[in-house]
């Protein structure tokens, strides 16, 4: 098994109501507001766009949170198992 050790960090904030604006995400960035579980993202017309609201979360043993789900299939990153177990979708 592959491990990999470089950690996705976007842009994020924890201040509620916050989103970022046109000038501060690139095309396909993504930025998180951690306090309302949402996440964005700008498209190729300049738009900053909500990709993921945290409506629907599930935390705990019940596999991983929901916005986490969305952004590994957004970034192409292949679905594996982990030390936990299979991930669910």
């Amino acid at each position: 098994m592959v491990v990999i050790s470089a950690a996705i960090r976007p842009k994020r904030s924890e201040q509620s109501g916050s989103r970022p604006n046109a000038s501060q995400i690139l095309v396909g960035e993504l930025a998180t507001n951690l306090a309302d579980k949402r996440i964005y993202s700008k498209t190729s017309a300049g738009d900053v766009i909500m990709v993921g609201d945290g409506g629907g979360v599930r935390t705990g043993s019940d596999g991983p949170d929901v916005p986490v789900l969305l952004m590994v299939r957004m970034m192409g990153i292949p679905m594996c198992r982990s030390a936990a177990g299979p991930i669910r979708r």
